[in-house]
């Protein structure tokens, strides 16, 4: 595994972009899944389902 240099603060939201492949999935997980499982919301837009929920309502409501 390669060591990341990214410290993000925990109490603050923010996006996280990069490449395919380069491992910001595992990041997140690793660093905020694992410890507080019901304290972050983690949208992602690879499945399907919550594509397709956020595509339909821009509010994010639904």
């Amino acid at each position: 595994m390669v060591r990341r240099l990214v410290k993000p603060q925990t109490s603050r939201s923010f996006f996280l972009f990069g490449a395919r492949g380069t491992g910001k999935s595992t990041f997140v997980k690793q660093q905020f899944l694992n410890v507080l499982p019901a304290k972050h919301l983690v949208i992602d837009l690879l499945h399907s389902e919550e594509e397709d929920r956020y595509r339909s309502d821009s509010t994010g409501a639904g």
